[in-house]
């Protein structure tokens, strides 16, 4: 049986490869192409592809994540010391 967490993962993998072929199949919503004047997206400026590769989008993404994640290993390490597993009580 496959472990919940790894269903998650595969998602996550999966999501990226759509995020990125959707990066080649669709150049006018990442900065590319300019989008058709008739559209809404012509007055608003969704992406830059440069940003979007750029260091400084990863830096900010991968700051906003670990914020987010952060309380989750609190709430667990905490939980883990106020109620612990069975069988570390064992030993």
């Amino acid at each position: 049986m496959i472990p919940r967490h790894a269903y998650m993962v595969v998602s996550e993998v999966v999501t990226l490869c759509f995020y990125v072929i959707s990066m080649a199949f669709l150049p006018a919503y990442f900065g590319s192409l300019p989008p058709s004047d008739s559209s809404m997206i012509a007055n608003t400026s969704i992406t830059d592809l440069s940003f979007v590769v750029s260091w400084p989008f990863t830096w900010k993404v991968a700051v906003i994540v670990a914020i987010s994640a952060l309380p989750l290993y609190i709430i667990k390490a905490i939980k883990k010391k106020v109620a612990p597993a069975a069988s570390s009580k064992l030993l």
